[in-house]
């Protein structure tokens, strides 16, 4: 290859690790007029019961670390607030021992099935019902080259509180609550004051927002046009 694009300074650096360059990095594409769109109300109904809903967007796979996310869940219903729920949306088919042996962790730990939802993959209306239902979205994922979905928690204005591995953290700009290492209850106190915290609900409301703005001019095609247009 003669020209390489990456989509975060985290995957450039891994080329440039292999010797491989010139590298430009230009974040990923994306045509938000469809988050505008039309939300399964029935979908949206299954999760309007009181419980307040932590989500997780992406597909179920190891790198993912859904089972330190049960993990969260569990101690958070345990001694913090019973009402909550936990909404991973994404393609369950993929590695199916890793998703059966979720099940068996939640089994394990005393989640009943209104504790936990797995959607799989999901069209687009009820795709939207998820985040316009969710309340948090919450990684534990341990590598992300780019994690598109923190970028539409920012769309939704929704607050974030994830594991600062790979690119997370340049994805976020400090748009959300941060962890640096891996504590289940660290993790639940933080998902705790956020769904208590309206100030700091607001501040990470208003810091998503902003970070998606600067985003869209970060992401405009012109910018991928003109290196393009150089070779």
């Amino acid at each position: 290859c003669d020209f390489f694009i990456a989509d975060s300074d985290f995957n450039a650096g891994e080329l440039r690790e292999l010797g491989v360059g010139p590298v430009f990095v230009f974040p990923v594409m994306i045509d938000d007029r469809g988050y505008d769109g039309p939300v399964s109300r029935s979908f949206a109904g299954l999760f309007q019961d009181g419980r307040k809903n932590l989500i997780f967007v992406g597909r179920v796979t190891p790198n993912k670390k859904i089972e330190d996310l049960i993990k969260v869940l569990s101690y958070y219903k345990k001694f913090l607030s019973p009402p909550v729920r936990l909404i991973v949306a994404g393609n369950t088919r993929t590695l199916p021992r890793y998703y059966y042996s979720l099940r068996d962790l939640a089994t394990r730990l005393q989640l009943e099935t209104r504790d936990l939802v797995f959607t799989g993959h999901l069209p687009m209306d009820e795709f939207l019902a998820v985040y316009r239902a969710a309340d948090v979205f919450v990684s534990m994922s341990e590598h992300e080259g780019f994690c598109l979905p923190l970028i539409e928690s920012c769309r939704f204005g929704l607050p974030v509180v994830a594991f600062d591995a790979g690119a997370v953290g340049e994805t976020l700009a400090g748009a959300g609550l941060m962890l640096s290492r891996k504590d289940v209850a660290v993790a639940a106190g933080l998902i705790e004051r956020v769904l208590n915290d309206d100030p700091l609900r607001e501040r990470l409301r208003q810091a998503a927002l902003q970070r998606f703005a600067a985003y869209r001019q970060q992401s405009r095609p012109e910018i991928l046009l003109s290196q393009l247009e150089k070779l």
